[in-house]
C-alpha cells in the first residue's frame, strides 16, 4: 500500500494516478437542490452550460472541473478548484494542497495539461448525485517542485476516473474523486 505522501505526490501526473486508490466517500445528505436556501453564485470558472440542474448540466460541470485543474496545473491558484470542489474530496484537496506546496517553494509545472475524451453517466446515480466515468488524455509534464530543483517528467497517456458531484445551493459540486487503477 502506497503511502499518503506517495499518493499525494503522483496526483500532478497522470500517469503516476495508477497507484492512488479512491478517495473519500461521496456525500449523503447534501441539502436537497430544491431546498428554500438561496441559489448561490457558481465559481468563475463554471460556464452557465455547468449550471443547470441536469445530467447534461452535470456533464458540463465535470468537464468544467478539469479544464479548472488544469489552470490551477499551470499557475498554483487553487481557489477556484476548491470552490468546485466538496471538502469532503480528498483527490481534490490534495492536488491543491501539492500545487500549493509547489508554487510556494517556488515551483512550477509546465503541462498542456488534461483533455477530456469522453464523460458517460454512471448507471443507477440519481440526478442528485450523479457519478459519471470521465476518461482523459493527459499531455507530457515537467514538474519542477522548487525554484532550483531538476525536472520530473511524466509522459502522460489516457486515464480513467469516476467523478462523483451533488447538488447544494443551485451548483454542483466534486464530491468524490476514485482514480481507475491500471489506466
Amino acid at each position: 500500500m502506497t503511502s499518503r505522501r506517495t499518493r499525494i505526490a503522483a496526483l500532478l501526473a497522470v500517469p503516476c494516478l495508477l497507484g492512488l486508490a479512491g478517495c473519500g466517500s461521496s456525500a449523503s445528505g447534501s441539502p436537497d437542490p430544491s431546498s428554500s436556501g438561496s441559489p448561490g453564485k457558481a465559481p468563475s470558472g463554471v460556464p452557465a452550460a455547468a449550471e443547470a440542474y441536469s445530467v447534461a448540466g452535470a456533464k458540463a460541470f465535470a468537464a468544467a472541473w478539469v479544464k479548472e485543474l488544469n489552470h490551477a496545473t499551470v499557475t498554483g491558484d487553487t481557489k477556484t478548484l476548491l470552490a468546485m470542489s466538496g471538502k469532503q474530496c480528498a483527490v481534490c484537496t490534495d492536488f491543491a494542497q501539492h500545487l500549493a506546496k509547489i508554487y510556494s517553494a517556488g515551483g512550477h509545472v509546465d503541462t498542456k495539461g488534461w483533455q477530456v475524451k469522453s464523460v458517460i453517466p454512471i448507471a443507477g446515480q440519481s440526478l442528485k448525485h450523479p457519478g459519471f466515468q470521465v476518461t482523459v488524455i493527459s499531455a507530457p509534464q515537467q514538474v519542477y517542485p522548487s525554484k532550483s530543483a531538476k525536472p520530473q517528467s511524466y509522459r502522460g497517456g489516457q486515464q480513467g476516473m469516476r467523478m462523483f458531484l451533488s447538488r447544494s445551493h443551485g451548483q454542483w459540486m466534486v464530491q468524490n474523486i476514485e482514480i481507475a487503477q491500471g489506466g
